[in-house]
């Protein structure tokens, strides 16, 4: 990983060349059948969602899930790949390695301009199931962070709120103890 303090705001557009390369990774070194899981941000941009879609395309089955215990006002998030198929796996990986080489190649030239999107948006949305599940899944992750963000605030600005949940927690982990 890498600090993005101070620019918590860009963090998936700053972690997108890593999210490619542990994709491309992945792709060259699972067996056909392999599963894979890495560690996301926010799936927002054009970059990241056509990064997840070419995944979509190379696996039986993929998943973004925040698990329990995540932070719950953080963006992370998880991607799981499940089931590694062949017929895509070369022509997905070699496009992924391209891309790669175009965006060394703007980082080395310290170009503003890199590399915005890998799968046109018509393609994306004209994948019904895939760009609902996108949809879906950002808007729940996304209001879960609202909710816990307000909560947060709520005890920041309020020292003397208490959470009544709290005794009985403490119970229940040192029965399951």
């Amino acid at each position: 990983g890498f600090s993005v303090e101070g620019q918590e705001n860009i963090q998936e557009i700053l972690s997108e060349q890593l999210y490619l390369c542990q994709f491309l990774t992945a792709l060259s070194i699972l067996r056909p059948g392999g599963h894979f899981a890495c560690k996301l941000f926010d799936v927002f941009t054009p970059f990241s969602v056509g990064l997840v879609y070419l995944m979509y395309r190379t696996f039986n089955q993929i998943s973004i899930h925040k698990p329990v215990t995540s932070r719950p006002a953080n963006f992370e998030r998880y991607i799981i790949c499940k089931g590694l198929r062949e017929d895509f796996r070369d022509f997905v990986r070699a496009y992924m390695y391209e891309i790669n080489v175009l965006q060394n190649k703007c980082n080395a030239n310290s170009e503003d301009n890199d590399v915005q999107s890998i799968v046109p948006m018509h393609i994306v949305k004209g994948n019904e199931n895939f760009y609902e599940y996108i949809r879906d899944s950002n808007n729940h992750l996304g209001e879960h962070q609202i909710r816990n963000l307000r909560k947060i605030h709520a005890f920041v600005s309020n020292a003397t709120l208490r959470d009544n949940r709290q005794n009985e927690v403490r119970l229940k982990c040192l029965q399951l103890w």
